[in-house]
């Protein structure tokens, strides 16, 4: 890191540092909202599918998967069948688990480093019952627009699948010394349960920890900024979801506007997941050769294409 930049986080932290004494109560409460959102909220959704993904590769539910949904992985993606177990997981387990997906089957030689960062591109999803319920019945009170934002949110993940696809790649999915090592490795297991439980439980609290820690400090930046700044409603929902999605899906959905304003701006959030999603992503796939940037660039797009499916469907419907 250069000397200028660390300057220029040392002075940053600084600044918040003196501001986290003055706003000390505002700052202690974002702290315990962060806490209650994951205690309440990420911790009973993502921690099974966490906890089950880890056990179902260990015993090769990744070979099981792929043998009915890989061919499909293969004729639209040009992928390797194994990365249907990404893909399908990623869509039920919610945010950010589909980089952790991708980054368990490069890392076991699944996918060549080309493919993760291809494959990382559309295996962000938001969980389906935080959109339905949590957003559609509580924050909209229409379900109907919980599920019209929940199916924009799929296609246009689906739809940048499409928009990066190389066009003339072919991938050479069954003649790979990886995938027979794979094969070997699976049947020759040493390990008792036990000890694969165990590692599984503690790999995927690792990685619940670090997602607590990076939206306590985002929602405390959040109301620090918002205490600092006077923004009108709308630029202050929309830097709060910026920041972190959650409190600014909950912004949005106070606003008077109307619900379909409110579904496409909500979904443009939650496809774009805020800053802290992107922080717990990097912390995920920072030691591994997937790049960050294609995750980025699909975010940004992925966010405008899921605004413009809701704003359409929501005028057909």
């Amino acid at each position: 890191m250069k000397k200028k930049e660390s300057l220029i986080i040392i002075s940053t932290l600084l600044f918040f540092f003196i501001f986290i004494f003055i706003y000390s109560k505002e700052v202690s409460q974002s702290i315990i909202f962060s806490i209650s959102l994951w205690k309440d909220n990420l911790l009973p959704s993502l921690f099974p599918f966490l906890l089950v993904s880890e056990l179902l590769i260990e015993y090769g539910f990744i070979d099981l998967i792929s043998s009915f949904l890989g061919k499909y992985m293969v004729i639209f993606f040009n992928l390797p069948k194994e990365s249907s177990y990404a893909f399908f997981t990623s869509l039920f387990s919610g945010f950010p688990s589909g980089s952790k997906y991708v980054k368990d089957l490069l890392e076991k030689k699944l996918l060549t480093e080309e493919e993760a960062n291809y494959l990382i591109m559309f295996t962000h999803y938001s969980n389906p019952l935080f959109i339905v319920s949590t957003i559609g019945i509580l924050l909209l009170n229409n379900i109907k627009y919980g599920y019209i934002i929940l199916f924009s949110h799929i296609l246009s993940n689906i739809l940048i699948a499409f928009i990066y696809k190389k066009k003339n790649k072919i991938c050479n999915v069954y003649n790979r010394k990886e995938l027979k090592e794979y094969d070997n490795y699976l049947f020759k297991k040493n390990e008792a349960f036990i000890t694969i439980l165990i590692n599984a439980i503690w790999k995927s609290f690792k990685i619940l920890i670090n997602m607590l820690g990076i939206i306590m400090f985002f929602l405390m930046i959040t109301t620090i900024v918002n205490k600092l700044f006077y923004f009108p409603p709308l630029l202050k929902a929309t830097i709060s979801g910026l920041l972190e999605m959650t409190q600014g899906v909950n912004y949005i959905s106070k606003l008077n506007l109307s619900i379909n304003i409110k579904s496409a701006i909500i979904g443009a959030m939650i496809s774009f997941s805020g800053l802290s999603i992107h922080f717990q992503v990097k912390s995920i796939i920072e030691t591994s050769k997937i790049k960050y940037k294609n995750f980025l660039v699909a975010r940004i797009t992925q966010s405008i294409i899921c605004f413009w499916l809701i704003m359409i469907i929501s005028k057909i419907l």
